[in-house]
């Protein structure tokens, strides 16, 4: 759980174990919180939540206290004028991850969804939530376990294949897809923070990811809100079925941010910086 509070007359936000866990629940959420406090303290990019602190006696995280989640921005349409006001959140969030695949070694996120990318004062999206991140160490072995969100996961982790930072890939995707409908009619499936509550995840796999999966050599249906056919034909890429078919964050980057500027004229620099 996250609350706001105050560190030497600043602003911060929380992240601390909910005092409903014990047992192995809570030692595995400590270890969660544990690892994300070693992955934040070695980050450094605008669009990667700031680390402030860490408490063991409670464990607690202290970190940068934002403004609220991207379903937030893209309600309030604060970048309207591009493609449903979904561009510049969508640079920032790649931004974000193609800094975390360039790390040494490369950093999976493995939990990629719109409830784990809020953002500032400045409308900038920031990615946070990284307990379940995954370094990519040169030799090891990849990764086979289940970890995730549902609605968000590439196949390959439901089939129990090693994955690697294409899985990433196709969450951003299904993420992107997700948000695109979110600005057409403005539903999410979130009920109190809370993706069971309300039957949101049985809404979200319908509406969502049974249309992307269940014609893997086809598109899925086009979100009427995403106008770009640039955006589009990188979106369904980074939907791709089979994992060496996903573009890099970098490239998706490059792309979008292309879009932006064919869509505004602006620069477009900031949206790219880091």
């Amino acid at each position: 759980e996250v609350f706001r509070g105050l560190l030497w007359g600043q602003k911060v936000a929380v992240k601390q174990l909910k005092t409903d866990k014990e047992g192995a629940d809570a030692a595995s959420l400590e270890r969660e919180l544990l690892h994300e406090t070693r992955v934040l303290s070695v980050m450094s990019h605008p669009c990667i939540l700031t680390l402030i602190g860490y408490t063991q006696v409670p464990p607690q995280i202290v970190l940068e206290v934002l403004e609220g989640t991207v379903y937030d921005l893209v309600r309030a349409g604060v970048d309207d004028k591009c493609d449903g006001g979904m561009l510049g959140p969508l640079i920032d969030i790649l931004s974000g991850c193609a800094y975390l695949h360039a790390c040494n070694p490369p950093l999976l996120h493995r939990d990629l969804k719109p409830p784990n990318v809020l953002y500032d004062e400045k409308f900038r999206c920031k990615l946070c939530d990284f307990g379940t991140a995954f370094e990519l160490k040169p030799g090891a072995a990849l990764p086979t376990e289940w970890v995730g969100s549902a609605l968000y996961v590439a196949p390959e982790l439901d089939d129990q294949k090693p994955y690697g930072l294409a899985a990433d890939v196709f969450s951003f995707g299904v993420l992107a897809y997700e948000l695109y409908h979110l600005a057409h009619n403005g539903v999410d499936f979130y009920g109190e923070g809370d993706l069971f509550e309300g039957g949101g995840i049985i809404e979200g796999m319908e509406l969502i990811r049974t249309p992307i999966l269940s014609t893997p050599s086809e598109p899925p249906p086009r979100p009427e809100a995403c106008t770009s056919d640039a955006v589009w034909d990188l979106l369904c890429k980074s939907l791709a079925f089979n994992p060496s078919e996903r573009p890099g964050f970098g490239t998706l980057a490059s792309g979008i941010g292309a879009a932006r500027q064919a869509a505004d004229g602006g620069n477009i620099s900031t949206w790219l910086a880091g």
